[in-house]
């Protein structure tokens, strides 16, 4: 961390932002990864992930009665490790999932979009901060960008939305793009075709900017799943696991 002082442009909190996420991107290989649960109760959705940087956890809670009013958003801007929906009604109802709500990445790969007005000395001051840092053991590398992230944004964690809840289609709006995240795998329990009920759950990294979608359909929104997915991409329909 003491190299990056003699930095002046680091003085500006856009470039530092942008650099820390350059610096991410190169040092970890493009795999920022984090642990996903989500288990859906009795009453309740709870959504779980798990930083594998930051040894942090967060949990999104949702009463199964809210979800089935429509979609639901979540902020956490502060590193809290439990955090509730941000109003007492949701963002979209039921029916206007698939003329409202859409999908904001299509790109597969998270791209840096903080503004930066001086791209080649930035590029020049990233590429002597990768310099100093070849050779560096991965624990190293990895204390370092903590660090730095809490010099550049702040907080214990990473600020990371969400929005969780059940939409239905008819089928003139049922497009291709939706499908059941289990449907690809062996079953037991075939898929439900009605377009009614599916559970959806966006999770959103603010500051790669980056996109990770869950479907679940009705007949297998139940239980506990789990992925792993990697904070650095825009993933749509993202495979779970039992």
């Amino acid at each position: 961390m003491r190299e990056l002082t003699v930095f002046r442009e680091l003085e500006i909190p856009d470039y530092r932002e942008w650099l820390l996420w350059e610096l991410s991107s190169a040092a970890l290989d493009r795999k920022h990864l984090a642990d996903i649960q989500i288990n859906i109760e009795t009453e309740l959705i709870r959504l779980v992930v798990e930083d594998h940087l930051f040894g942090t956890s967060m949990e999104f809670d949702l009463e199964l009665a809210k979800a089935a009013s429509g979609i639901w958003q979540f902020e956490n801007h502060a590193g809290d490790s439990r955090v509730e929906p941000i109003d007492d009604q949701p963002i979209l109802e039921s029916k206007q999932f698939a003329t409202c709500l859409g999908f904001p990445a299509d790109d597969p790969i998270a791209r840096n979009h903080f503004p930066i007005g001086d791209p080649a000395r930035l590029a020049e001051v990233k590429n002597e901060c990768l310099r100093i840092l070849e050779g560096a053991e991965r624990p190293v590398i990895e204390s370092m960008l903590v660090n730095f992230h809490g010099l550049a944004v702040g907080g214990a964690g990473r600020p990371t939305n969400a929005m969780i809840g059940r939409f239905s289609l008819n089928e003139a709006e049922s497009v291709e793009a939706i499908n059941c995240t289990y449907d690809t795998r062996p079953q037991v329990t075939p898929c439900d075709n009605s377009w009614q009920g599916i559970l959806y759950i966006q999770l959103e990294d603010v500051f790669y900017a980056s996109f990770n979608h869950f479907f679940l359909c009705r007949n297998h929104s139940n239980g506990c799943w789990e992925a792993t997915i990697n904070l650095l991409e825009n993933q749509h329909n993202c495979s779970l696991r039992r």
